[in-house]
């Protein structure tokens, strides 16, 4: 499991987990502080996760979302 954490000087605003699970690449816990959302922190964390797991050997991500976070 890989853990990943965006930082905004000293404030820890976004966090996101890589899971390997069959092969592929679970995406969980993705979160970002309602004051950083809109702002590319969100993506950064998905760009590294989906970075790291192709440099890992997976080709599929998986992410399962709240229906709350559908929108984004």
């Amino acid at each position: 499991m890989t853990h990943f954490l965006a930082t905004d000087g000293d404030l820890d605003v976004g966090t996101a987990r890589l899971k390997p699970v069959d092969g592929k690449a679970k995406a969980q816990r993705v979160a970002v502080l309602p004051s950083h959302r809109n702002t590319g922190v969100g993506k950064a964390l998905m760009d590294a996760l989906e970075a790291e797991a192709r440099a890992q050997g997976m080709k599929t991500v998986v992410l399962s979302s709240q229906g709350s976070a559908i929108p984004f």
